[in-house]
């Protein structure tokens, strides 16, 4: 049981310090991070576990970061498409369905940020397939899922499958109540564009 406690902080702290470093030293962030993976995977801590969620947190937080630049090195959006799929996949285990799905929504936005279209359209799938799968609609996060697959497939010139998730898109935002359809039009017209 100790060892198990030690790992858990071990990792959860070596996380943190990746999530504090990514936008400051890529290099050393993503070498952290890799470091809390595999410490991580060799304890084979179970999904409850706090280092898990705490894995989820600081990868989704820096790509998240990483995307807000206006502009990355090629370091930088390694570590911002890497740091992605560690949240995705630790979402996947310490999450709910909506954080799994927002996980996969950001390491599509990740790859579509690193210029990689192909992987992004992959991943925008990916998510979508997650919201298609709940028993209730989900037009919000049917939305976001939709347009970011048109302007995934717009990057890699398919403007039939930008079209049609545009199309998507628009009957998910019809589905919205109209205060929700106000503040997503603008979203909607930018991937549109």
């Amino acid at each position: 049981a100790r060892e198990t406690l030690d790992t858990t902080g071990r990792v959860a702290a070596t996380a943190m310090a990746a999530e504090l470093l990514g936008l400051h030293d890529a290099a050393r962030s993503q070498a952290l991070l890799d470091e809390a993976v595999a410490a991580e995977r060799a304890a084979a801590l179970p999904d409850d576990n706090p280092a898990v969620r705490a894995l989820a947190v600081a990868g989704n937080n820096v790509s998240g970061a990483l995307e807000d630049l206006p502009a990355r090195s090629a370091v930088q959006a390694l570590l911002m498409v890497n740091a992605a799929l560690v949240g995705r996949d630790a979402w996947a285990r310490a999450g709910t369905w909506i954080e799994a799905e927002r996980a996969e929504y950001r390491v599509a936005s990740s790859y579509l940020t690193a210029g990689d279209a192909t992987r992004a359209a992959a991943h925008a799938r990916a998510c979508l397939a997650l919201v298609d799968a709940q028993a209730e609609p989900q037009p919000f996060e049917r939305f976001y899922g939709c347009e970011l697959l048109a302007r995934a497939l717009r990057a890699s010139g398919d403007p039939a499958g930008q079209a049609q998730a545009l199309l998507q898109a628009r009957q998910a935002l019809a589905a919205l109540p109209p205060d929700d359809q106000a503040a997503c039009q603008a979203t909607l017209d930018a991937a549109a564009a």
